[in-house]
């Protein structure tokens, strides 16, 4: 069973171009929660206007902040687009690291094209040290994501949103893919909550190999599977250092 001190969870407060999403926390309430409970991580996602590398500054400086969230698929821009330079800029400068949502989203006006995972190559080499996260491994865009995260050793990929509802076609096929490309060790933990729980995603991640029983299918090594869970993300992010 996983130790649940072994890993860290990030909370995040997102922002699109309108004000709060999903949930609505705020900055100072997600700050305030990571303070109180030390396996947590505060992430803020932060809108193009109003001078963002000045708030992501002033939230590292005054709040806290271990990291910031952004959805280029809101914003209605790639994620290569100059208009986020500033942020990359000041969050590497920080050695806070970057986590986007990439990959599929249904409400119908939102474009697709501003969440391809190959458009964050550019950010890769402009950026070398900043650490930069791909959400939901940018599924279905899977194996972009895979040759992108072996390519670069600043980028990586987490789980969240694959095993509620294609733990399948989504989660065992990503890591599949990834053990494929060898990429494996960065690969970081991932729910998606309020979607699914962490617990029921450890679940999940250590009953993958069921979709492997009586098939010729590769199973996922199961050392590779309790890293995702306890080790990756903690060296990934250089928690506790």
């Amino acid at each position: 069973m996983a130790n649940p001190s072994a890993f860290h969870h990030i909370l995040s407060s997102a922002y699109g171009p309108m004000g709060p999403l999903r949930l609505g926390l705020g900055t100072a309430s997600i700050m305030g929660a990571a303070t109180v409970m030390s396996s947590f991580v505060a992430m803020r996602m932060f809108r193009l206007n109003n001078t963002p590398a000045a708030e992501v500054r002033r939230c590292f400086e005054e709040l806290g902040l271990r990291g910031v969230k952004m959805l280029p698929i809101f914003a209605e821009l790639p994620p290569d687009d100059r208009k986020y330079y500033p942020i990359y800029e000041v969050a590497q400068d920080l050695k806070l690291p970057v986590l986007l949502h990439m990959g599929a989203h249904f409400l119908r006006k939102l474009p697709l094209k501003c969440s391809q995972p190959l458009d964050l190559e550019d950010v890769a080499l402009n950026f070398p040290e900043l650490t930069i996260i791909i959400a939901h491994l940018a599924h279905p865009w899977v194996a972009d994501t895979m040759v992108l995260i072996r390519k670069h050793p600043n980028l990586y990929a987490d789980t969240s949103g694959l095993a509620d509802f294609r733990p399948y076609t989504s989660l065992y096929q990503g890591l599949a893919y990834a053990m494929e490309y060898q990429v494996l060790d960065k690969l970081l933990f991932g729910t998606d909550w309020p979607l699914i729980s962490p617990a029921e995603e450890i679940q999940r991640l250590k009953g993958i190999n069921k979709y492997a029983e009586g098939t010729n299918l590769p199973r996922i090594p199961d050392e590779a599977i309790l890293n995702i869970i306890e080790k990756n993300a903690e060296r990934a992010l250089q928690l506790g250092q």
